[in-house]
């Protein structure tokens, strides 16, 4: 494997995760809005560890076919609700900047 091949993969893998960290910090730094930091801190987690569990899901179930072997039901199922995990993180995550940005500040 080369160099370009390694910068490849680790973007591919670590970019959706620092990308979804970023703008949920910006979300909580530019507008200052305490409960939009950390939910979405919360949804970034849950983002995060679904995408995680989803490749290490994807690898078990590429074990059971390198092997020749069927892939038990209980992986697919697991993959499909890591996928619905970080899909419902990722609306959760748009939802909360969407509101965060167009709700007037209050005066205090």
């Amino acid at each position: 494997m080369s160099f370009t091949d390694v910068v490849f993969n680790a973007f591919l893998l670590l970019g959706p995760i620092g990308a979804i960290g970023a703008v949920s910090a910006a979300i909580g730094v530019v507008r200052r809005r305490r409960w939009a930091l950390w939910l979405s801190v919360a949804l970034t987690l849950v983002v995060a560890a679904s995408f995680v569990g989803f490749w290490f899901l994807w690898g078990q179930a590429f074990d059971y076919a390198d092997m020749n072997q069927p892939v038990p039901a209980r992986l697919e199922t697991g993959k499909y609700v890591t996928t619905t995990m970080a899909a419902v993180g990722i609306l959760g995550l748009i939802v909360t900047a969407f509101t965060a940005l167009l709700l007037p500040r209050r005066a205090r």
